[in-house]
């Protein structure tokens, strides 16, 4: 007996221990429920207990989702009736994140006296409701977590933006017409990005600079001389870093500034590396003229009377090239110069951002973006002239400022251009008509020589 009772004893402690404490104990079920499932089992139909393979369940998953019971049904139903008897006009998808119910109660009554319904029936009622209708297609907008913002009219589309844009719960109607001012607004970097990029990385090294940088040989000894003299003249630019190249233009460039690590580069027109007539005969047996286009050049013989002419009129004086290299040299030195078309750029798209405003509400956001980004950049290239013609007088202004001897060399050189211009102009033919007027003026100028000296006369009066 001793045994039995130690037996059982220990047999009751090791069972104790046997159970985990994570696992509920087995507790049987309430005598009511015991009673009713005895008094109903011979109405209920047996139940037949069948294994299912785990692929073919998930499948069935999938089907049961797809398809609509009848309360779905019904709400779908009743939804549609709803919308057609309220005459709603105005349909916003939203997307919606966690947030409080009393936060939510409180907006949505907000909104609905200001002419804006918020429901939230889910994404599978809301597409039965649109399926076989011209709203078919927003089916795709009916995704994840999302509620609907009705309203009665188009001024309550006004309405929806700006009551969105005042919560952090419901963003996507305000995402749906901010995409496009992004990309809007991204055009302001790109356009700087570009002209920097091609105004200051100017190594021939890399690949993708051979679609922006032109260049036709290195300078000659002669240029290498006066452009050292002239950068010898400013203490500030003294032992500056610069590259010089020759170009196939008629009117010198500047790329970049002394404020990059690269330094300018300066390119003058190929007639700067000629001292004399004699030395620009040695350069060949012909010469080709163009007025930028390959197919108008025009090849002519060196020994011929026109030839000649030419190049009497292409060899600039020795005070027309300083004059010019000094106009560049301020140029590459002045910042104002530089950046002036990117500013010009941010405003006048900053300004045309009213259009994109003004149009999404009526037209959309893709088409109000396309719109307002044509309109911005037809008015930033018709301002673009005004801006270089300020830009060309603020270089003829530095150069005075440096010193008011230059004026000789400016009037030398405008009447060096008038006189070639007038030469073009008989050799081109009819292509040289439609590019240069009769007294010598380009068409194609930002500013005609003759505004240029009558500012530069007025600005020498002032000094």
């Amino acid at each position: 007996m001793f045994s039995r009772l130690l037996g059982s004893r220990l047999w009751s402690q090791t069972s104790q221990r046997a159970v985990s404490s994570k696992y509920q104990r087995p507790k049987p079920r309430s005598y009511r429920r015991r009673w009713f499932e005895a008094a109903v089992q011979p109405v209920l139909p047996r139940e037949v207990k069948v294994c299912t393979p785990p692929g073919l369940l998930h499948q069935e998953n999938v089907q049961k989702g797809k398809g609509y019971d009848d309360f779905e049904l019904a709400l779908a139903k009743h939804v549609k009736g709803w919308m057609q008897k309220e005459q709603f006009r105005v349909l916003a998808v939203c997307q919606l994140l966690p947030v409080q119910g009393r936060t939510l109660w409180f907006t949505k009554n907000q909104w609905r006296l200001k002419g804006v319904e918020y429901k939230n029936y889910g994404g599978k009622i809301m597409r039965k409701v649109f399926e076989g209708t011209p709203m078919d297609s927003t089916d795709v907008l009916f995704t994840g977590y999302t509620a609907c913002l009705f309203g009665r009219d188009f001024a309550t589309l006004k309405t929806i933006m700006s009551e969105t844009n005042k919560v952090n719960w419901n963003m996507n109607a305000r995402r749906a017409i901010n995409w496009p001012s992004q990309l809007y607004w991204s055009c302001i970097p790109g356009f700087a990005t570009g002209y920097l990029l091609v105004h200051g990385i100017r190594n021939e090294r890399l690949p993708f600079t051979n679609f922006y940088i032109h260049r036709h040989s290195e300078p000659s000894e002669y240029l290498r001389n006066l452009v050292d003299s002239e950068l010898f003249k400013t203490k500030e630019l003294q032992n500056k870093k610069m590259r010089i190249f020759l170009t196939d233009d008629m009117e010198p460039r500047v790329y970049g500034g002394f404020f990059f690590n690269e330094g300018p580069e300066l390119q003058f027109p190929l007639r700067f590396s000629f001292s004399d007539v004699e030395h620009m005969r040695r350069q060949g047996a012909h010469l080709e003229v163009d007025l930028g286009y390959a197919k108008d050049r025009r090849k002519l013989e060196v020994n011929s009377d026109i030839c000649q002419e030419l190049f009497a009129r292409v060899i600039l004086s020795e005070s027309a090239m300083r004059f010019i290299i000094q106009r560049q040299l301020q140029i590459a030195n002045n910042g104002t110069m530089l950046f002036t078309p990117i500013i010009a750029q941010a405003a006048i798209f900053s300004i045309g951002s009213i259009f994109l405003k003004l149009l999404t509400p009526v037209f959309g956001g893709p088409f109000a973006c396309a719109a307002a980004i044509g309109i911005s950049s037809s008015i930033f290239i018709a301002v673009k002239p005004t801006i270089n013609a300020y830009l060309v007088k603020k270089a003829d202004r530095l150069v005075l400022e440096q010193d008011p001897e230059y004026m000789i060399g400016a009037r030398d050189y405008f009447e060096n251009v008038l006189r070639l211009n007038r030469l073009l102009r008989k050799v081109m033919g009819t292509d040289g008509e439609d590019c240069i007027q009769k007294n010598g003026e380009s068409k194609l100028d930002a500013v005609s020589i003759r505004s240029r000296m009558k500012n530069m006369e007025g600005f020498l009066k002032t000094l």
